[in-house]
């Protein structure tokens, strides 16, 4: 019994050792929640002259009818409990043939933020179905004000959750 208790401790010990590292990083992970306004460029009136990148892109149905987007440009506004978080957002992508019911979408965002003088920018995959929901994954790193920091979320049909992670010791 005396064995076993030992080896049991010992296992947990090792264990801590080897997870202490992943835990006690130092990186601050800051959660956040929000929602996408779609209609930021188009409630009069529109006064941000960013709202004039708004292009469809070229968009193409096939022979075998499905469709294909270039260069779709989006200008729409996160709005945030985190002013981290809170900003104009530009996003390109393309979307590809898919099934009848989804259509896979690739692409970049650029978000400049309100509270700070910084930008995030990174890529985004998102899942589009032909009813009109879709799922969003992202990520990026922060430049200016937000340097040294990265960003992990979904959107889920317009309802944004996530992290921001600062991580330790950077320098820029």
């Amino acid at each position: 019994m005396k064995k076993t208790m030992f080896s049991l401790l010992l296992c947990i010990v090792l264990l801590a050792l080897l997870a202490g590292p992943v835990f006690a990083n130092g990186a601050v992970r800051i959660p956040y929640t929000g929602q996408e306004n779609t209609g930021y460029c188009f409630t009069p009136p529109v006064t941000d002259p960013r709202c004039a990148l708004f292009s469809g892109g070229d968009t193409q149905i096939l022979p075998n009818g499905k469709m294909i987007s270039r260069n779709v440009v989006m200008v729409f506004e996160f709005q945030s409990d985190n002013p981290l978080f809170d900003g104009v957002t530009i996003a390109t992508f393309n979307v590809y043939p898919g099934s009848a019911t989804h259509y896979p979408v690739i692409g970049t965002w650029y978000m400049e933020l309100y509270a700070y003088d910084g930008y995030w920018e990174g890529p985004v995959s998102i899942s589009m179905s032909a009813s009109g929901g879709t799922h969003s994954v992202y990520s990026g790193k922060g430049y200016g004000a937000l340097d040294g920091m990265i960003i992990q979320g979904t959107n889920d049909n317009g309802f944004l959750s996530g992290k921001i992670t600062e991580l330790p010791g950077y320098q820029p």
